[in-house]
């Protein structure tokens, strides 16, 4: 069976965060994403930040990584899942001062006040049975019957699960599955992945 999505389920502990350091970190540790703005971290090809051409790409807040290898004091290698493929890992360099030793909890901000721990793969595979994943995925963005109203980014398709996020009207989304009620989407400018009513999506063609 295709997965549409892989999350990690992450054990929530009731502790302070603890920022992790070169000296601190154990090579096979685990370590949270955690960045002051609660956007997604950039994944690099090399241990530079000077340029933007070695971005492989961006993992969520409070995603888990494992580390490698240490460079330098400064960066480390990781591998982790990737957020846009079913079930793929990806490899990179990322700077230590953005990984932690402690779950960070979900990052609030504004409309931002999501859950991302997410399901287990059991969870995941039940619950997307009647999703059919699209050849050729279309560009729409998200609607409501008031613009006022938020919609919820769940991690499976039912209206009782957990949600990573919430967006207005007019977020632009690219939709990857569907069913006769829900859409599989991935949010284009954070690159989020998760599912919406579909009701709520509005094709751009």
């Amino acid at each position: 069976m295709k997965r549409f999505l892989c999350v990690l389920a992450l054990l929530v502990l009731a502790l302070t965060p603890v920022l992790a350091s070169a000296a601190t970190m154990k090579v096979g540790g685990f370590y949270y994403v955690k960045t002051a703005n609660g956007l997604p971290l950039k994944v690099r090809s090399t241990p530079d930040a000077t340029s933007d051409a070695n971005i492989i790409k961006k993992i969520p807040y409070r995603q888990t990584v494992s580390v490698e290898s240490i460079y330098n004091g400064t960066w480390v290698f990781v591998t982790t899942r990737d957020p846009d493929t079913m079930g793929g890992e990806l490899s990179g360099y990322i700077m230590c001062k953005y990984l932690t030793s402690k779950d960070p909890g979900p990052y609030k901000s504004g409309g931002y006040d999501g859950d991302l721990t997410g399901p287990t793969y059991e969870e995941i595979d039940a619950a997307c049975k009647s999703l059919r994943l699209l050849d050729e995925p279309y560009q729409a963005v998200i609607t409501t019957k008031n613009p006022a109203n938020w919609v919820h980014l769940r991690w499976i398709p039912n209206t009782n699960a957990r949600y990573s996020a919430k967006y207005l009207c007019d977020t632009e989304i690219l939709v990857l599955a569907e069913s006769n009620t829900w859409a599989q989407v991935q949010i284009v400018e954070t690159g989020y992945v998760g599912f919406i009513l579909r009701s709520c999506v509005a094709p751009l063609y």
